[in-house]
């Protein structure tokens, strides 16, 4: 009797835990899955700060010269300023002032003016971006510290069934020497006390018995 009972319950430890594993993988599984869904905003946020920080200068004097040389070349101003420059030459082609100083002065004014509200507009949109990234690395610390939390708890769950486990075991070795015991103390006393003497000896066989089970 002790015996099968001692198989049923690691059998039953087993299927607890096998269940807990699988828990436990489908819990990593859903954490990789939202991670690598939110990956590419988080890189994204992280280049914008990068780039916000070096507009502004706090990445060192060249890395602002650099950003600020790059925002010149960027396809959008240059277009803007190009049709701002060509629009200035044509009014003053129209109105015969081509050779006046005016003219470049007003191209010198248009392009500052141009870049000063170009170099604001990235600013803006850096900003957004590196806040994005901002919200999406908390997203994802919230979605590790939920994971975390989950596989704790399957952590102590696994526990508690494994010392189940170990408990039931244990008390289905000590009953079956028990009962052992008793059978064995029984015949003793019958052989030499009687029917008595099997009752006395069935108690202290199965105390016996159950002494040395539980070790």
């Amino acid at each position: 009797m002790g015996g099968g009972a001692d198989k049923s319950a690691k059998k039953a430890s087993q299927a607890q835990m096998a269940m807990m594993e699988k828990a436990i993988a489908e819990q990593r599984a859903a954490y990789q899955e939202g991670k690598d869904l939110l990956d590419p905003y988080s890189s994204a946020g992280l280049g914008g700060l990068a780039s916000y920080l070096a507009l502004l200068g706090q990445s060192g004097a060249d890395a602002q010269q650099q950003a600020i040389a790059g925002l010149e070349q960027m396809p959008g101003y240059q277009a803007q300023l190009g049709a701002g420059q060509r629009a200035i030459m044509q009014n003053a082609g129209a109105t015969g002032g081509l050779r006046g100083g005016n003219v470049q002065q007003g191209l010198a004014e248009f392009g500052s003016g141009l870049f000063g509200q170009y170099y604001q507009n990235q600013l803006g949109q850096l900003g957004q971006l590196q806040q994005q990234g901002l919200n999406t690395n908390t997203n994802l610390a919230n979605l590790r510290a939920g994971q975390a939390a989950n596989l704790a708890n399957q952590y102590n769950m696994m526990g508690q069934a494994q010392g189940n486990s170990i408990l039931a075991q244990s008390a289905a070795s000590q009953q079956g020497m028990g009962n052992a015991g008793s059978l064995l103390g029984a015949g003793a006393g019958l052989l030499f006390g009687g029917p008595g003497g099997a009752s006395i000896g069935s108690s202290i066989g199965g105390a016996v018995g159950g002494l040395f089970g539980g070790k």
